[in-house]
């Protein structure tokens, strides 16, 4: 933005005075001066090389920590699934069916008293495990 409007210079404050007043004239409304002055002093302020900068670290660490979040909620499940996977493959002769089926009853109960979010994940790590009524 602040290279915007430093390369555009004054026909950026024109640019905006005059979309104003074209927004206004087509429902017919007179403006007084003072809007169209605080609609400069307002670009002026925000295309700040500072308040630009401060915006850009704000939204990007913002950015980051979301991100950070959403892969954090995709790849926990899948890697937990994927040790117990590895677990039992390794010793999966000494794993009786009664052993998987207790396990797998454990993860059904889990997930009945899990909440919404806990709920959707165990039901995308296990997708196996039968559907809820």
């Amino acid at each position: 933005m602040v290279g915007t409007v430093g390369l555009a210079g004054f026909a950026a404050y024109t640019s905006v005075t005059s979309f104003i007043a074209a927004a206004a004239g087509i429902i017919g409304l007179t403006l007084p001066f003072g809007v169209y002055t605080f609609a400069t002093s307002a670009l002026a302020f925000v295309s700040n090389p500072i308040i630009v900068g401060g915006v850009a670290l704000f939204g990007g660490h913002f950015a980051v920590r979301r991100a950070t979040q959403q892969m954090r909620d995709r790849l926990v499940p899948v890697m937990v699934a994927t040790s117990v996977i590895a677990t039992t493959a390794t010793n999966i002769q000494q794993v009786r069916p009664a052993v998987i089926a207790k396990l797998l009853e454990a993860a059904a109960s889990a997930r009945a008293r899990a909440d919404a979010r806990g709920r959707a994940q165990i039901e995308r790590t296990f997708p196996a495990l039968p559907k809820e009524r």
